[in-house]
């Protein structure tokens, strides 16, 4: 299974970027203008919002992780779909896809993430070093957790149901505004903090920020057991239909 794994994941690494250096430069770029862009556009708010933390910092802890998440989710439910021709080969079950795909994703935006750090602290002269970085750590590997966990979800559903997939996309769409990525929860009044809250990543990304800044405030509404539950939930549904409908997925046992 290791060595599919590996295979899988140099396969996938080889088609993302290309035969040219310009795909690894495309895909830094993609969020590095979304973040400049949303930098610029809420820079006059910054010092009333977020007086704790640098503005750029907060963005960063923000959307980078939601990339990856969103990445990890869409990448693994597209996974099987887009690399059915390897099934005829038994040793390779949709599985490993899932699991290739998810590991390049994250080395990814782990690369990324950690290149911007070194320009915001080297250039800016920020305080880029995490408060907490056990925590910083176990906060993206529970991010990384869920994706996987919903993007497995995905991928056994829009296999027997694909138009499911625009109603995924769509569901998506609003996230990107309702997961805390470029405001803080303890702006929200307590009513829409509440419904929010029940948006898993919502959670994780505040509790992904607690962990990297000294001091910041921690509400009561966000709790690391009710995201952690939810992708096990997730993870234990996603893994009982994949072996519950193997055949139909064409996996051998």
């Amino acid at each position: 299974m290791f060595k599919v794994i590996k295979a899988l994941f140099f396969r996938e690494l080889k088609t993302r970027f290309g035969e040219t250096k310009l795909g690894y430069f495309w895909v830094v770029l993609e969020p590095a203008v979304h973040l400049a862009f949303i930098m610029v556009l809420f820079s006059f708010i910054r010092k009333s919002m977020i007086p704790q933390v640098p503005f750029e910092l907060f963005l960063l802890t923000g959307m980078l992780p939601y990339f990856l998440f969103r990445k990890i989710v869409f990448f693994v439910m597209d996974g099987a779909k887009q690399n059915k021709n390897l099934f005829s080969y038994k040793p390779v079950k949709p599985m490993d896809v899932y699991i290739s795909r998810a590991i390049l994703e994250t080395l990814i935006y782990t690369v990324i993430f950690l290149g911007f750090l070194f320009i915001l602290g080297w250039f800016f002269k920020m305080p880029v070093i995490p408060a907490d970085f056990l925590g910083v750590v176990n906060a993206m590997f529970l991010i990384i957790f869920f994706g996987f966990s919903l993007g497995l979800c995905f991928a056994i559903i829009i296999h027997f149901y694909a138009p499911f997939r625009i109603v995924i996309q769509n569901i998506f769409k609003p996230m990107y505004f309702i997961s805390g990525i470029m405001y803080p929860l303890w702006i929200l009044p307590q009513p829409y903090l509440e419904y929010l809250s029940y948006n898993p990543i919502l959670q994780l990304i505040d509790i992904f920020r607690q962990s990297y800044f000294d001091n910041y405030p921690r509400l009561e509404s966000i709790n690391i057991y009710y995201p952690i539950g939810a992708s096990v939930v997730l993870l234990y549904i996603g893994l009982w239909f994949y072996h519950k409908k193997r055949f139909e997925l064409g996996v051998a046992v």
